[in-house]
């Protein structure tokens, strides 16, 4: 007698014959569509996690054609609690 989850398996192969006169469905089918689907399905989780990860890159850049030596800034500072 075959095994229920041996049926089970066959009814889940993707990989049978197109004709349906000489479809044949079996168990190493079965697990092979049941392997794919999980292999696809996790990989699209995976590259959909790391899609939506956000990648951050610190980038400093220094100007070596700068004519001038001293850079000018000027700060205008308001110390609102601070006495007389």
């Amino acid at each position: 007698e075959v095994a229920t989850s041996e049926i089970a398996m066959k009814s889940f192969d993707a990989f049978g014959r197109p004709v349906q006169e000489f479809q044949v469905k079996t168990t190493f089918g079965g697990y092979m569509s049941v392997c794919s689907l999980i292999l696809v399905t996790t990989l699209f989780f995976m590259e959909l996690w790391y899609f939506l990860q956000k990648e951050t890159k610190d980038k400093m850049v220094i100007d070596q054609g700068q004519d001038q030596k001293y850079l000018n800034m000027t700060l205008d500072i308001t110390l609102p609690e601070a006495p007389c």
